[in-house]
C-alpha cells in the first residue's frame, strides 16, 4: 500500500462520534456540508463533501499526482487561465494574500453591502450595487487570499474584451477607473476591519490596463447670449414657461438639480425673500425616489432671492393648484430627473447648441459667469461650495477682473518704464 493509497474506515476509528471540529484544514458551509482543502507545493487543493468522514479521507490521501483535476475546479478568468498559473506568476508564488484563507471575495462582498454600504447615502449603495453587478462577477467565487495582481488584471482584460466587441458599450465606456476606485474601497475596508496583513491587490496600473479610449472634453459652460437663447428654446417646447421658471430657478441658485427637484414651499419665505435649501431630491436611474436632508457636501444654505427669483416663485405661489409640498410639480408628484434633461436637451438643439447636454451645465455657467465679473469667493458662495480650489479648477474657466487688473497694472508698468527710457534718450 502507497502512503497515498485510501484506507479502511477501520483505520481511523471505531467510535461512531467521530469529528473534524477543531482540525485545521476544515469549513463547514451554511448548506451544512463540509469543505475540505490542503495545499501542497504551493498550490491548494478543496473538495466539498456531505460527510466528515470522507472530508477526512481525502485530506489524509489526497495528491494531485493521483488526481491532478480537483473536484471543485479553480475559477477561471478571461481566457482560462486559472488562480493556479497566476500564483506561479509571482515573485513567491507560495505566498497567499493575507491571513485569512477561507473566505471568499462573495462572502465579503455581502458583509460589506449589509454592514457598511447600507448605512450610506441611497445613491452611493445604488452606484456600487451597479458596479458589483457589471464588475465583480469572475471574482466572487474567489478566495481573498488568492485575489493579487494578476487577477486583477485578468477581470480587467475580459471586461475590456467585452467593451470592445460591443458597439453599445464601447460608445459609452472610456476606461474602469470607477469600478477599480470601488473595488480598492472594498479591499480597504476589508483589510482595516478583518485582516490587517492583507495587501490590496488594485494598483496605479490596473487604470493604464483599463484604458480603452480619451475621455471627451464636454462643453459645460454657455455665454450670456447663449444663456438667453436656451431659456427662450424652453419657453417655446410643451409646457415652456413651466420650464423656463425651472431653468431659471436653477441658475439663479447655482444650483444642482437635484436641489431645485426637491425645492418645497415651506422652505420659501416670500416676505424675507430667503430660501432654505435643505432637503434635496433623490435621483436613481434618473427617476425621483426620496429626499434627503443636506445637499451633496452634506450642509444646508440661505439663498437671498433677486428680482428674477421672487417674480417667480410669487407667481407660482399665485398660481397653486394643489397641495402639493412641492414648488416644481406635475399632478402634485415631484419631477423626474429623466423628464428635465429631455426638456434641456431638446431646449439646447432649438437654440443651436447641439453641444451642450445634461443639467449640470446652468450650474457651471452661472459659476463662471460670476467669476468673469466678481471674484472668486463670489462664484464660491453663490453655489455653496466647500473649496474655491473645486470653482477654480473646475467649474470656472474665466479670468476674473482681478486678473485682468493684474495684467494691466503690469502693462502700465512697463509704458511708464519705456516712457521714462524715451525721454531720458532725448535729452540725452
Amino acid at each position: 500500500m502507497t502512503r497515498f493509497a485510501k484506507k479502511s474506515k477501520k483505520d481511523l476509528t471505531s467510535n461512531e462520534t467521530f469529528s473534524i471540529k477543531g482540525i485545521g484544514g476544515f469549513r463547514f458551509k451554511p448548506n451544512g456540508k463540509i469543505e475540505a482543502s490542503k495545499q501542497i507545493d504551493g498550490k491548494r487543493f478543496w473538495k466539498v463533501f456531505d460527510r466528515e468522514t470522507e472530508a477526512y479521507y481525502w485530506k489524509k490521501n489526497f495528491h494531485p499526482l493521483l488526481n491532478p483535476q480537483p473536484e471543485r475546479p479553480i475559477n477561471r478568468i478571461g481566457d482560462d487561465i486559472d488562480l493556479a498559473s497566476f500564483r506561479n506568476q509571482l515573485r513567491t508564488p507560495a505566498r497567499s494574500n493575507g491571513e485569512n484563507m477561507e473566505i471568499l471575495f462573495e462572502e465579503v462582498w455581502e458583509l460589506y453591502w449589509n454592514t457598511h454600504l447600507l448605512t450610506k447615502e441611497l445613491h452611493t449603495q445604488h452606484n456600487n450595487q451597479k458596479v458589483a453587478k457589471r464588475f465583480y462577477g469572475p471574482l466572487l467565487g474567489i478566495r481573498m487570499s488568492d485575489i493579487n495582481r494578476k487577477v486583477i488584471s485578468r477581470v480587467i482584460q475580459e471586461k475590456k474584451k467585452e467593451v470592445v466587441l460591443s458597439k453599445t458599450m464601447k460608445a459609452h465606456r472610456c476606461n474602469f477607473n470607477n469600478e477599480l476606485k470601488k473595488l480598492s474601497t472594498l479591499f480597504s475596508w476589508y483589510k482595516r476591519n478583518f485582516d490587517p496583513s492583507y495587501d490590496i491587490p488594485v494598483c496605479t496600473y490596473h487604470h493604464s490596463e483599463g484604458f480603452i479610449r480619451k475621455k471627451p472634453v464636454k462643453k459645460m459652460k454657455m455665454k450670456v447670449e447663449e444663456v438667453l437663447r436656451f431659456f427662450n428654446a424652453l419657453e417655446l417646447g410643451i409646457n415652456g414657461k413651466f420650464w423656463r421658471d425651472f431653468a431659471e430657478t436653477q441658475f439663479y441658485l447655482a444650483a444642482r438639480v437635484q436641489e431645485v427637484g426637491g425645492l418645497q414651499w415651506k422652505y420659501i419665505n416670500l416676505l424675507d425673500g430667503t430660501i432654505d435649501i435643505s432637503e434635496v431630491a433623490v435621483y436613481l436611474g434618473k427617476e425621483f425616489v426620496a429626499l434627503k436632508m443636506g445637499t451633496k457636501n452634506g450642509e444646508c444654505r440661505i439663498v437671498q432671492m433677486n428680482k428674477k427669483l421672487r417674480e417667480i416663485l410669487t407667481r407660482l405661489f399665485n398660481e397653486r393648484k394643489d397641495d402639493s409640498p412641492f414648488v416644481f410639480n406635475i399632478k402634485g408628484k415631484p419631477l423626474s430627473n429623466q423628464l428635465i434633461e429631455q426638456n434641456y436637451n431638446r431646449a439646447y438643439k432649438k437654440a443651436g447648441l447641439e453641444n451642450l447636454s445634461g443639467t449640470h451645465t446652468l450650474r457651471h455657467t452661472m459659476a463662471n459667469l460670476i467669476r468673469e465679473h466678481l471674484s472668486l469667493d463670489h462664484a464660491k458662495a453663490a453655489g455653496g461650495w466647500k473649496s474655491s480650489r473645486v470653482v477654480e479648477l473646475i467649474y470656472t474657466e474665466t479670468p476674473t477682473h482681478l486678473s485682468h487688473e493684474s495684467l494691466t497694472t503690469i502693462e502700465d508698468v512697463l509704458q511708464v518704464s519705456q516712457t521714462a527710457k524715451l525721454k531720458k534718450e532725448k535729452r540725452g
